[in-house]
């Protein structure tokens, strides 16, 4: 009787309750994309193939479809694919749908930031009752086929034109150019920004891999050379851009290329450097361009075309005659040039200040540049191996010995690993192009650290008082941590210490500790991870008593005033792993400590037990506490904890049904002896039609008992049934969408072990008013306590002043006589005690959505998606059930517990807070 189950197939689902379009595994192209699986396997059925993906094609790093990149989500992402590498992430997919599609890219022709742009009108709400999981599901489903631009270089409209009448079945354009590259190889023009045929004939080794299959055509191969470890740094996309002459003129581009804000010059050209009307490449002036075209100069004003570039690429540029034109081929200069100075200095003292994280330095300019108390400048530091372009801290004032001349400066450029030898320049541009090259006299000394300070700190701290020299003098007085807690050694007493460091996955970390110190004594609190610095704000944190701290360390030194020490600070993307991590602390009087941090040791669910059982807000300070700290941790130790699926093993009792009607699905966790009194009421009615029992076991160790007891029940109540024994503890809704992933009824009913019949027919009643109400999405019946008052008869939303003012579902008439109506009772929500809906609607639903804790919510969230679909939810009041509320989970009511379910009440809220606001009554406490 027993049979052994493989794990379920969620691979392919982001725990995400709607199905999302880049959700799906596609055989046929996956089978066109890796040609060479034809011959190596015997069996390419889209069964096969699946299973291929699943056992070798993840981890060995092809993609499922062709809306998912794997390859280039992974050289996107380097921290990502070294995980892979590490073995604690399965694939740059799995991560994606895990929690990489709130936040990552996951495609080589889709752009976050540009669809953004284009879908202002489309808001949070309006993605989620459009069934949407993002915006790039939103682009796939919607976007392109409305012509909305995802990417610079793909235009949806010229898609449309360059396949003709070719509509690919229904597809929209997106789908189609991606269809057609990888089907054939061919080219497509999709984008004026783009010129697939000059890129070819410019690059014949590229050309050469792409007709070899190693690209899908020219604009992947430009899309995807990013990963590429020789060459040049980028190749040109048509002959009217020069990728280098770019970096080299503009070096706020070049920064952002080295910070990964953006891929090249060119990505940044398009989205910022094109309405500055930057120079894209040699002879080409895209101002006096449009002073020569009046009428194109119009059609960008009025929208027609997106910018001067897209001018130029309409109309070329005539020559001038008294001047040759400069020749647009992608041969760049051989080196990266600083743009050509209007005036000289000298750098006075200078050096690389390791505790800062860059440069430092004072010395003078000629002619004066102006006054600057505060400024941040374009500049290039230029080395003997090479340039480095960064934007520097600046001040510059007037100075007796030089005011016939310039003025001076200092400033500081960030550099985070020190060269090998100094610069040899150091050159500053304004706004307006002006730039400055200053080098060193032979009598400078580049110094390091402590020696530098004490060179600046007496030029600095006798500047004006400005936001610059605030931040210059403080850089300069940091010192390099060398592993001790120089805390002590501080002139204001301050305690810092931590209970936990915690890394929620990606990169942020979250903090829990405490901090005594007198008033206004502490400037700043920074988190350094090799080169991240992150400001820890304890206005932002969790703050929370701590009189154990105040009576003891407080006590002893007369810092007894602040009782609420204990905090709990999120970092988001502070963390860097394989680096030194240490706090600085900063003091108003200007000096610098440093406390090392503790090692991480906390994960998934142990780490959100530990937040959860040190956190009690309430009333205004619940809102705060989720938003900043508690809710994006858990949310991110839930998705990593998520990724790791549980082994199923599934094991028959009595011989199951062949095509069953109804699935019943019940969860099991903490205790199983309802389990026993379920079937004993079940055997009274033998239903109308055929009905498989599936029990999900959350709780690996009642294994034993749990199929003793099954085994028991089917030799005496002789109703087959099936245990699925998971190997781990995932919660309430991934347990039941386990079960609905094993389902096979036409209907499923999701039912606690702690509910029991009332009405011997109950089954065939609710499947009725499936059958005969189309619109309705989900229906339960009427629950009753023991006494026979009502435990629910339906849903509704209320605000609750002290939890955070946020919506929370009701029951209605709760504890009251049961009602005289009859038939259906329409509700907002109905609880998942019992539920029961159609089991191809429940799939396509995703089940319950798997980012909500313990069980809570999750009947709501899931009753709320039917009414966006225009289905609704009711409660059948000729049919009852008794409910036992809640005795199916043991144990007293905790702390952790309670926020548990603040946590899904900040996910609900944040997700239906439009929808909520809708259906809910006012509340004037909120």
């Amino acid at each position: 009787m027993n049979d052994t189950l493989a794990e379920p197939d969620l691979t392919l689902a982001p725990r995400h309750p709607r199905r999302a379009a880049w959700c799906q595994f596609d055989a046929a192209w996956y089978l066109l994309a890796t040609p060479e699986l034809a011959a190596e396997l015997d069996d390419t059925s889209p069964a096969a193939l699946r299973r291929h993906y699943l056992e070798s094609g993840a981890p060995a790093g092809l993609s499922p479809n062709m809306f998912f990149d794997e390859a280039w989500y992974r050289l996107r992402y380097p921290a990502i694919a070294a995980e892979i590498a590490a073995g604690r992430i399965a694939s740059g997919y799995a991560h994606y749908c895990a929690i990489g599609y709130l936040t990552h890219t996951p495609h080589w022709l889709y752009d976050e930031d540009v669809y953004a742009a284009s879908t202002t009108d489309i808001t949070e709400a309006a993605l989620a009752d459009a069934g949407c999981v993002n915006r790039y599901d939103h682009y796939l489903k919607a976007g392109a086929a409305e012509g909305r631009i995802a990417h610079p270089l793909f235009d949806p409209a010229s898609q449309q034109d360059a396949s003709g009448s070719d509509t690919g079945g229904g597809a929209g354009p997106f789908e189609r150019f991606l269809h057609h590259a990888w089907a054939t190889g061919e080219d497509q023009r999709v984008s004026p920004y783009f010129d697939p045929a000059w890129f070819r004939a410019s690059y014949p080794e590229l050309a050469a891999e792409i007709d070899a299959g190693h690209h899908a055509c020219a604009l992947h191969a430009y899309l995807c050379q990013f990963g590429e470890q020789s060459g040049p740094p980028w190749r040109d996309p048509l002959a009217q851009f020069s990728e280098q002459f770019y970096r080299a003129t503009q070096p706020e581009a070049a920064a952002a290329i080295e910070a990964g804000a953006v891929l090249s010059g060119y990505e940044y050209f398009l989205k910022f450097g094109v309405f500055a009307l930057h120079p894209p490449a040699p002879g080409i002036n895209l101002a006096a361009f449009l002073a020569d075209n009046a009428d194109l100069a119009e059609a960008v004003a009025a929208g027609r075309l997106r910018d001067a570039f897209a001018a130029l690429l309409h109309r070329p540029p005539r020559p001038a005659a008294s001047v040759e034109a400069a020749p647009l081929a992608p041969a760049p200069p051989p080196a990266a040039a600083p743009p050509a100075a209007t005036g000289t200095g000298h750098l006075e003292q200078f050096g690389h200040h390791a505790s800062a994280g860059g440069w430092l330095f004072t010395g003078w300019v000629s002619p004066a540049l102006p006054l600057l108390a505060d400024a941040t400048l374009p500049a290039v530091l230029r080395f003997a191996d090479g340039d480095l372009l960064a934007q520097a801290t600046i001040a510059s004032y007037p100075r007796p010995d030089i005011a016939e001349f310039g003025v001076a400066v200092a400033g500081f450029i960030p550099m985070p690993e020190p060269p090998a030898a100094p610069p040899t320049t150091l050159t500053l541009t304004l706004p307006g192009g002006d730039a400055w090259t200053l080098a060193p006299p032979p009598e400078a000394r580049a110094c390091h650290d402590q020696a530098l300070a004490a060179l600046l700190l007496p030029v600095l701290e006798r500047l004006p008082e400005s936001p610059a020299r605030t931040s210059l003098v403080a850089l300069a007085r940091r010192h390099f941590f060398n592993g001790a807690n120089t805390l002590p050694l501080l002139r204001q007493p301050v305690f810092l210490e931590m209970e936990e460091a915690i890394i929620c996955p990606p990169h942020g970390l979250t903090i829990a500790g405490w901090m005594l110190a007198a008033p206004g004594a502490v400037h700043a609190i920074r988190l350094h991870c090799g080169p991240r610095h992150t400001e820890l704000r304890l206005a932002d944190a969790i703050r929370h008593d701590r009189p154990d701290v105040r009576d003891s360390v407080g006590a002893q030194h007369g810092l007894t005033g602040e009782l609420r020490s204990g905090f709990i600070a999120h970092l988001p993307d502070s963390w860097q792993p394989d680096t030194v991590a240490y706090l600085e602390v900063e003091t108003t009087d200007g000096q610098i400590a440093h406390r090392g941090l503790n090692t991480p040791r906390l994960r998934e669910m142990e780490a959100i037990r530990f937040l959860a059982d040190r956190v009690n807000v309430r009333y205004n300070a619940v809102p705060p506490a989720f938003d900043n700290v508690l809710g994006p941790s858990i949310a991110a130790f839930n998705a990593v904890r998520l990724q790791t699926r549980p082994i199923v093993q599934g094991i028959s009792f009595g011989p199951q049904p062949e095509s069953p009607a109804l699935s019943v699905i019940v969860t099991l966790y903490g205790r199983l002896d309802f389990m026993e009194y379920q079937f004993a009421l079940l055997s009274r009615h033998t239903p109308a039609f055929a009905v498989e029992y599936l029990y999900v076991l959350d709780d690996p160790a009642l294994r034993w008992d749990a199929e003793n007891l099954a085994a028991s029940i089917y030799q005496r109540f002789r109703i087959p049934l099936r245990l699925l024994a998971l190997d781990r503890n995932m919660g309430y809704a991934p347990a039941n969408n386990i079960g609905l992933e094993s389902a096979r009824g036409d209907n499923v009913c999701f039912l606690n072990s702690d509910v029991f019949p009332a009405t011997p027919d109950w089954m065939e009643r609710l499947a009725a008013r499936l059958a005969e109400n189309p619109s309705l999405g989900a229906v339960g019946p009427l629950l009753v306590f023991e006494d026979g008052s009502v435990q629910h008869q339906g849903m509704h939303f209320e605000r609750i002043p002290v939890m955070g003012g946020w919506h929370f579902p009701i029951h209605d008439r709760k504890g009251w006589r049961p009602p005289a109506e009859r038939g259906l009772h329409a509700a907002p929500a109905i609880t998942g005690a019992c539920l029961m809906l159609r089991r191809d609607l429940a799939l396509d639903l995703g089940g319950f959505d798997e980012a909500y804790l313990i069980g809570d919510f999750e009947d709501a969230d899931l009753c709320l998606k039917l009414r966006a679909r225009g289905l609704s939810s009711a409660v059948d009041l000729d049919t009852t059930l008794y409910h036992l509320e809640r005795q199916s989970q043991t144990g007293p009511e905790q702390l952790w517990r309670r926020n548990f379910t603040l946590f899904n009440a900040w996910l609900h809220e944040r997700r239906w807070a439009a929808t909520l606001a809708e259906l809910a009554p006012p509340c004037p406490a909120c």
